[in-house]
């Protein structure tokens, strides 16, 4: 039987990935919510109208949801930031759209024309289609909203992974916390892990000091969100697969998270946890990469994961005809990954209950 790979969700919509390439993220980005707060169209709202475009309590908007929502019915007002961030590259104000009538007005050939002639360009029925044909090649265009430059990945992959959680926040989101009962590697820490699996649903969480602290998955998906989720200074984190999708196994997608929290956040330690048994990955420091070198190849390195995990677990099926057991194939994964792979290198090992032991994985 085929295992599930379930996964860890970076919060986006179009697919589950390591970087956050997503329009309303793209949005937040744009958008300058003070302005959309000037316009009348926000003033003559209700209270309760505003819900779906902002936070009841703190009114800002934090879901990607509520900046598609402002994007979507505020999009035709002046609502976007004056001063681009440079990751979203230039515009081409050459092939049209709307005429801004301040540029117009600044330009040298604009002021040595007559009163009647400055109105016809800047005002009036059709003053626009005037203005495009008198100043054909000039800049006179509104700076559109536009959306990042997926080459510019490098930016999203370190600003996901680098943004942690304020000690308030993270005492809001991650509430269950309970003293470790062993240290790391230890089977009272992995049974400790085991028995926050739930039925659907992925839990995960983070070791700092000598606590654990986790939160529930929500049982109508499987995924644990990361960003916007990482504990400053944790030393583990961990993530569950739900009792009902089993078996399952450590998805291409874990192993992403997994090494770009250890590059960018130092966390050396991570566990997949499942019903049966508990992935264990442990980086070394040696084998740590500057987060900025591993930007610039994030895309390819990303594209490789995906490649030799879907190679070596077609290669273990055809050697085992499948029924071999799921940390056996995830060996040979693991294996494939750190012989072909220069900027991945980890240890992995596996904990099984049932003998109480761990399996390792020479």
């Amino acid at each position: 039987m085929k295992a599930v790979s379930t996964s860890i969700s970076f919060n986006v919509i179009h697919k589950i990935t390591t970087r956050g390439i997503e329009k309303s993220r793209e949005l937040s980005k744009l958008i300058d919510f003070e302005k959309v707060k000037k316009t009348n169209k926000w003033k003559n709202m209700k209270k309760n109208e505003r819900k779906k475009y902002a936070d009841d309590k703190t009114n800002k908007p934090k879901t990607t949801s509520h900046w598609g929502n402002i994007n979507r019915d505020f999009g035709d007002l002046d609502i976007y930031k004056d001063t681009l961030p440079k990751l979203y590259g230039d515009v081409d104000t050459k092939k049209g759209g709307e005429v801004d009538p301040a540029k117009v007005r600044k330009l040298p050939q604009f002021k040595k024309l007559s009163e009647g002639e400055k109105r016809s360009l800047t005002s009036g029925k059709g003053w626009m289609s005037r203005a495009k044909k008198k100043f054909p090649d000039a800049d006179i265009f509104r700076n559109p909203p536009i959306l990042r430059n997926p080459n510019n990945d490098a930016e999203f992959y370190i600003e996901d992974f680098e943004n942690t959680m304020r000690p308030k926040e993270a005492g809001r989101k991650f509430k269950n916390k309970a003293k470790l009962k062993g240290k790391i590697g230890s089977k009272e820490l992995f049974n400790q892990l085991l028995a926050i699996v739930q039925e659907f649903g992925e839990a995960s969480g983070w070791i700092k000091g000598d606590t654990l602290y986790w939160r529930p998955g929500n049982k109508k998906l499987n995924e644990a969100m990361v960003s916007g989720y990482i504990m400053d200074d944790a030393k583990a984190y961990f993530h569950t697969h739900p009792y009902a999708w089993e078996p399952s196994q450590t998805s291409p997608d874990d192993f992403k998270v997994y090494h770009g929290l250890f590059t960018v956040n130092g966390v050396q330690d991570h566990f997949t946890v499942f019903g049966d048994r508990v992935d264990w990955f442990h980086f070394n420091k040696a084998d740590r990469m500057d987060k900025d070198e591993m930007a610039e190849i994030i895309t390819d390195f990303e594209d490789d994961i995906d490649k030799l995990f879907d190679e070596a677990e077609q290669e273990h099926l055809a050697k085992t005809d499948g029924y071999a057991h799921l940390r056996d194939r995830t060996k040979s994964i693991v294996d494939k990954f750190n012989k072909k792979i220069p900027e991945f290198q980890v240890r992995f090992r596996c904990y099984h209950p049932t003998v109480e032991n761990i399996r390792r994985s020479e």
